[in-house]
């Protein structure tokens, strides 16, 4: 017998039977007639009243088009087209994101019969790329993002632009002065609307006819054009539709950008099957997706690696439910099954999968919906060979195809591969594409593996190109600019990242005395490249221990060792750098680059964006300038204090600082009070002042308080006084007044373990172990208890499992028994349970916010984290006792300084109640509570009170509340130039928005007050004190904000008073809130009312991002008030805004409108154009 001939790595995909339409204008226009009443797009981010002359009058907030309409709209835009002088044949480009203006100009160019390249904005900064593009592309027609664009399309290639029949610019609502000879895309759209194109317009297509140009870098300098026909463009979106098993159920979440063929194909797939897709925003954000996936409830998403990493990484995870999704497909990077797992365990998914594909041949290999299991295997490949496509895996150099299980290169067949690359005028060589007896192939560079079964491993690239976050990087393109502009030979190779999933790394081969700065270098790159192009490093040649680069015997660069070498030297830096502070060393360079490196991690802003010399003010506001100190302990062990970092407001000046020594900010113990194994004696307790009679009585009232959870007076560690606005906060209204409920995964641990690592975090944070006792009318006490197992016992409660982290969000919701922490205590109780689907551990503490505020909780959860990693380790955070700051307080409320700042705010707000008639939102029901009010006691009467109604249909999110991130786009300039931050043009809006509800000329609200100084100090004795910030403990204090806002008055102007008002309320902000409204008499009852009506809260940025064993979940809180508008800085110029509310006085959709419209009085106010402008014109 002969022996078995081994199998080859060859594959064909399935023949698929049934009619199926030859061109993409066909097949578009099946799904137009078929799902013409369904909706086909949603643009989240986009008004709903755009085009009201195509699509008619709408209820809807944004736009919401079904197909019908988007035909309509097409049809329009081609006929306008014609009218132009456009004809069938000519090139359309568009550099558009995701939008409205992207659809209709695509469908209308199938329309006409004409190709259409669609390209990324962001890259018309690179004139070089720009002028290959119409070089290549050679285009008839232009359409530019918005009027930005258009310039720098027009700087770029002005000569290139003077051929074109057309230039339209897609949003020209809000920019400035359009360049010559540009439209605007609605104006053109819109002019008088034809039903259909001219009878006379006569348009012959066939299956080789070009519909789509593609631009991929390759490993060539300048990119190519990848011309998709009728035939693979059609081939491309039947295998695709045959993976997914669409149904009228499922809505895809399309956030991919659609320049690249996988977020075209993403989309086009869907419409083609009646699917609706959504597109959360212009280009990729996490926060939009995530809101997008909880609002619209879309069932598939598409990502490539880096996107689905942010996704995991965002803030909002915790709080968005996404277990609507079925179908989660990555692809365009390679991916490991750690990742896919990841990916699945933290949105929920009920599938997810790898699949594969290029730019020249997509999709090639994936699976059917159906055959997907419900969980990652081990074995990770990319699928099965898809229908219409052919695979096989061949020797890179000799071009045969391997035996099954042997690595190769890959290279994709079949009908989806387009044929020929458009070059323009330059004429390059390239053997990528080639043509047998089977057909035309691709070769992909990419080295793959087929199994016995026919299935496709990736596992490397031969080819040198690097692929950053899903973008083609071409080396040659850096090495060429690099020689270009600084006469500098070099070798770009990728190297592997955990985000991006590679990034570029030059090294360099200096000439005798040639200098390089990386800064400089960068700069250039990004300028001429764009930012994707950005080096991770420059590394000479002799830090390799190299003198040239690894070559063959022909003098080709060896990239593969070179890419070796680089990887370990990496490495090497990587665990041989400590910072040189915990070394003891003094270098200011050293310094300023981690002070740098910290700043940037702190402030959320992409590398390269501080600089040694970058004002930090600038950037920071007061909370994360006040944050910063113990962030650089923690790193560290040295520190600055936040007047330092004022008074040397660059990097380069605070290491110069802290390299000399002579810094106050240098370790400290903060713990005044040694531990005492006794309860406090009448001379410790500061608030008896030695008074026998009053300490005894507070003996007798902490035990009848402490004796129904089985404690005594033995088992008090401290007693503290209340400062004034704590004690507004501790008041029970109901058994939920002011109560915060936050959720948490304890990852990777049991029951056991994570109660174990509680307990012992629980031991160092005192204020978390805290009961309330009212001593006398004037008088609240937190009674600390000592850590013991009594008291564990008593405020950690064990509940039944939980099938799901989601479903810890309604875990114990409003159990009347343990869902709230009211007096007299426990002040904070944690529930544990056990996560079946994950097999570990969570947790759900409900705090009431007399005991903490938003500063001193994370140093709580941050000491869990690193206890949940190893119960025996040592929690990295210092901070310093709450005892100190309640007795420095307590001894200076009525001091010369507190009445100073008392007499400031009477001062400001004496008259009051004449102004009653601003107070927002209007009453509906009794009290003013977000969350339940089971329980609530009616304080006229003292007796229960009946039943709050909703105010809407809708209710029940109140408490939970609404997120929208609003861009304060040249905020930086704004601060620079006038001292504006953020957070006063946030609160301006609040003003704005207020008095457009109320329609008078100011407004009334609160505002919280981080208050983290010590009290009653002068600026120069609070600098010997310890970081305020440190303070293990609430601070925070309200204070009701007054503002006039005529009319009249210019933005600026308003803005300007806010900030320096805001000035004055941080110095005075720790007057006693009880000795304000006693002092205003019956203006003081309104500005208690004014606190409980709305509230402006501006907090700090978290570092959730950097916990390694917690992920939140749920936050919500439950404050006695009508209105929160919590506010948070994000990353650069964002700012999140997450108003809750009392659903018993507002609904859902008055709050959604009224969030709608702050974001857009904030984005508008803080435009240069607009500072001059008056309020009444906004």
């Amino acid at each position: 017998m002969g022996m078995q001939k081994e199998p080859l790595s060859e594959a064909q995909g399935e023949q698929l039977s049934g009619p199926w339409p030859t061109t993409l204008h066909d097949l578009l226009s099946e799904a137009e007639e078929k799902y013409s009443s369904r909706t086909a797009v949603t643009c989240l981010h986009q008004d709903g009243d755009r085009y009201t002359a195509i699509s008619g009058s709408t209820s809807s907030p944004y736009l919401k088009w079904t197909h019908a309409e988007l035909a309509r709209a097409s049809t329009a835009f081609a006929v306008a087209l014609v009218a132009a002088g456009v004809r069938s044949g000519m090139r359309i480009v568009a550099f558009l994101p995701n939008c409205i203006e992207f659809h209709i100009a695509f469908k209308a160019a199938v329309k006409l019969n004409c190709p259409f390249a669609p390209l990324n904005p962001r890259t018309v900064g690179n004139a070089e790329e720009v002028r290959n593009v119409f070089d290549v592309v050679g285009p008839s027609v232009v359409i530019a993002e918005n009027t930005t664009t258009a310039k720098k399309l027009t700087t770029s290639s002005s000569e290139s632009l003077q051929t074109l029949n057309l230039r339209l610019i897609a949003d020209s609502s809000h920019d400035e002065e359009a360049p010559d000879s540009w439209q605007s895309f609605g104006d053109f759209l819109q002019a008088p609307i034809h039903e259909q194109v001219p009878n006379d317009l006569e348009i012959t297509r066939t299956e080789d006819d070009v519909v789509l140009v593609l631009m991929t870098s390759g490993t060539t300098s300048l990119p190519k054009g990848c011309p998709h026909t009728n035939r693979s463009y059609t081939a491309n979106l039947r295998a695709n539709t045959w993976t997914q098993l669409f149904d009228k159920t499922r809505t895809m979440c399309a956030h991919l950008p659609p320049s690249h063929l996988f977020g075209l194909s993403q989309i086009y797939m869907s419409l083609i099957s009646g699917v609706p897709v959504i597109h959360p925003s212009s280009y990729f954000d996490a926060g939009s997706t995530l809101k997008a996936l909880r609002d619209e409830q879309c069932s598939d998403l598409a990502g490539v690696p880096s996107m689905l990493t942010s996704l995991l990484s965002h803030p909002d995870l915790g709080k968005t439910n996404t277990t609507c999704l079925k179908h989660v497909v990555v692809a365009g990077a390679t991916v490991t099954t750690e990742e896919l797992k990841s990916f699945q365990d933290a949105l929920g998914a009920q599938k997810v999968c790898q699949s594969y594909g290029m730019t020249e041949a997509a999709p090639a290999a994936g699976r059917r919906y159906d055959e997907l299991p419900t969980y990652v295997t081990e074995e990770l490949t990319s699928g099965i060979t898809l229908p219409g496509v052919k695979i096989r895996v061949c020797d890179p150099e000799t071009g045969k195809v391997v035996p099954r299980g042997q690595a190769g290169e890959c290279h994709i067949g079949g009908n989806v591969v387009i044929t020929k690359y458009w070059y323009g005028s330059t004429k390059r060589e390239d053997s990528t594409l080639y043509t047998d007896e089977l057909g035309a192939w691709v070769k992909t560079g990419d080295k793959a593996i087929m199994t016995e079964h026919g299935e496709i491993s990736i596992i490397g690239r031969y080819k040198h190109l690097i692929i950053r976050g899903g973008e083609n990087i071409s080396p040659k393109a850096i090495e060429d600019l690099l020689f270009r502009d600084f006469d500098l030979a070099a070798d770009v190779v990728g190297v592997p990242d955990e985000v991006a999933g590679e990034v570029p790394v030059a090294v360099i081969k200096k000439k005798e005395g040639q200098e390089v700065e990386e800064a400089v270098v960068t700069e250039d790159l990004v300028k001429n490249l764009g930012p994707s192009f950005a080096l991770e490093s420059i590394i000479d040649t002799n830090k390799l221990g190299l003198e040239d680069f690894p070559k063959t015997s022909t003098g080709k660069v060896q990239k593969n060792e070179l890419q070796e070498q680089v990887v370990q030297y990496l490495e090497n830096e990587s665990q041989q750098q400590r910072s040189p502070l915990q070394n003891g060393q003094r270098d200011v360079g050293e310094l300023t680059q981690v002070l740098i490196r910290l700043w940037t991690r702190l402030l959320g802003v992409s590398e390269g964006t501080i600089t040694p010399d970058s004002p930090i003010d600038v950037w920071a506001d007061s909370l994360t300038l006040g944050r910063f100190p113990r962030l650089l302990q923690k790193e560290t062990g040295q520190s600055l204090r936040v007047q330092e970092l004022m008074d040397n407001a660059t990097p380069s000046a605070q290491a110069t600082l802290l390299a000399s020594g002579d810094s106050l900010g240098k370790p400290q113990n903060h713990q005044p009070f040694p531990p005492s194994e006794d309860p406090p004696t009448p001379e410790e307790m500061i608030h008896a002042q030695g008074d026998n009679v009053r300490a005894q009585h507070t003996i007798d009232v902490c035990r009848a308080t402490l004796k129904p959870l089985g404690l005594d007076w033995e088992d008090v560690q401290d007693v503290l006084p209340m400062y004034s606005f704590q004690e507004h906060y501790l008041r029970k209204r109901r058994p939920q007044s002011n109560n915060h409920r936050h959720a948490w995964v304890c990852s990777r641990t049991n029951l056991q373990n994570a109660r174990r690592a509680i307990e012992g975090t629980l031991s160092r944070h005192d204020m978390l172990r805290t009961m309330a006792v009212r001593l006398d009318d004037g008088t609240c006490l937190h009674v600390v208890v000592r850590p013991s197992r009594k008291w564990y016992d008593q405020c950690i409660t064990i509940l039944d499992s939980v099938d799901t982290a989601e479903s810890l969000k309604r875990l114990a919701w409003n159990d009347p028994e343990i869902d709230h922490a009211c007096i007299p205590g426990p002040l904070f109780r944690i529930l544990l349970t056990h996560i079946r689907d994950e097999e570990c551990t969570a947790m759900v503490y409900i705090g009431q916010h007399s005991a903490f505020d938003g500063i001193s909780l994370p140093f709580f959860i941050e000491d869990l984290d690193v206890l949940l990693g190893d119960p025996e380790a040592t929690p990295p955070s210092s901070p310093v006792q709450y005892k100190a700051y309640a007795y420095h307080h307590y001894n200076l409320r009525t001091s010369q300084s507190a009445r100073r700042a008392v007499a400031f705010h009477v001062q400001r707000l004496q008259g009051l109640r004449s102004k009653r008639s601003a107070l927002f939102p209007t009453q509906r029901a009794p009290e003013w509570f977000k969350g339940s009010s089971e329980g609530w006691t009616d304080q006229s009467t003292g007796q229960l009170g009946p039943a709050r109604k909703p105010a809407g249909p809708n209710s029940g999110q109140g408490a939970e509340g609404l997120s929208e991130t609003c861009n304060l786009e040249g905020i930086q300039h704004l601060k620079s130039v006038h001292g504006i931050e953020a957070s006063t043009v946030v609160k301006t809006a609040l003003v704005l928005l207020n008095t457009r509800h109320t329609g008078r000329p100011f407004a009334l609200f609160a505002q919280l007050q981080a208050a983290r100084s010590w009290p009653f100090l002068e600026e120069w004795q609070n600098a010997l004190m310890p970081p305020a910030m440190n303070i293990a403990g609430p601070t925070f204090q309200a204070a009701v904000i007054s503002v006039d806002a005529a009319p009249q008055c210019t933005v600026l102007e308003l803005l300007s008073r806010i900030q320096k008002e805001q000035g004055l309320l941080n110095k005075h902000a720790h007057a006693p809130f009880g000795d304000i409204a006693a002092a205003l008499g019956e203006d003081g009852e309104t500005m208690i009312e004014v606190q409980r009506r709305q509230t402006f809260n501006w907090l700090p940025g978290t570092s959730e991002a950097e916990l390694k064993n917690l992920r939140k979940v749920q936050q919500v809180s439950r404050t006695d008030v009508g209105i929160l508008w919590n506010c948070v800085q994000l990353k650069n110029e964002q700012v999140k805004v997450a108003p809750s509310w009392d659903d018993a006085q507002l609904t859902l959709e008055e709050m959604e409108a009224m969030l709608k419209e702050i974001v857009g009085i904030a984005e508008s106010i803080v435009k240069e154009k607009n500072w001059e402008s008056k309020i009444c014109d906004l």
